[in-house]
């Protein structure tokens, strides 16, 4: 209705900026992209039937682009998750147990079994060891995204993004985030982040009806230029 007393008016999370039908472009926020991301994720998994977690990464490997995905998914098939070093299926990690001691293989700490953790692979470690794993990952850029492997010195499981939510600590699971999103959106031709130099973090998608935009931050540019 209007701004609200005493107050800014609210932001919203998507609107789409044009005349009449013809809406030239629309302007997300950063929790609407994960949505979209998300819903792109589901159906690549619905339709290679394999897990999220799964879709995610291979969705990585051809740089976001799902008929890339499919096309080599159907050509390759399980060559194309071992060369990416991803595991279909999970390796069931099992303790009657939470109690029980085990040796971390990277500290050589015994540690009680629920404080263990391991990718698909089934190789297990510590959760303090993984934190810090991941917390050096991080330092290498964006390469981490593909490049964070499990623990175990002849493993190749690549580590995906629940477990990076799950195992790192708030600082490196909000860059390696932050390098996710930027991946997504620098690889998407309709995507990008509104080029304001006085800083904003929305992103506009283009339709292609015309290239004169206008992020809701009210900056204007050109898409093309």
């Amino acid at each position: 209705d209007g701004d609200e007393e005493g107050g800014e008016p609210k932001m919203p999370k998507s609107l789409p900026i044009g005349l009449g039908r013809q809406v030239s472009h629309e302007v997300m926020d950063k929790n609407l992209l994960a949505e979209e991301k998300m819903r792109l994720l589901r159906e690549a998994s619905e339709v290679l039937r394999v897990p999220i977690r799964v879709a995610g990464q291979l969705l990585l490997k051809c740089k976001w682009d799902p008929n890339a995905l499919v096309e080599r998914y159907v050509a390759e098939g399980d060559k194309m998750l071992e060369d990416a070093g991803i595991s279909r299926d999970a390796v069931a990690v099992e303790r009657d147990d939470p109690d029980e001691e085990i040796e971390c293989e990277a500290c050589f700490d015994d540690v009680p079994a629920s404080k263990m953790f391991a990718l698909a692979c089934g190789h297990e470690f510590c959760k303090t060891c993984w934190e810090g794993h991941l917390s050096e990952a991080v330092k290498e850029g964006p390469v981490c995204l593909e490049t964070t492997t499990c623990m175990n010195a002849e493993c190749n499981e690549v580590v995906d993004e629940g477990s990076w939510a799950q195992l790192g600590d708030e600082d490196a699971y909000a860059t390696y985030n932050r390098f996710l999103l930027r991946s997504f959106i620098d690889l998407q031709p309709s995507m990008l982040w509104c080029p304001n130099p006085s800083g904003c973090d929305r992103i506009v998608k283009y339709s292609g009806l015309r290239s004169d935009l206008q992020c809701t931050c009210g900056y204007r540019f050109c898409f093309n230029c």
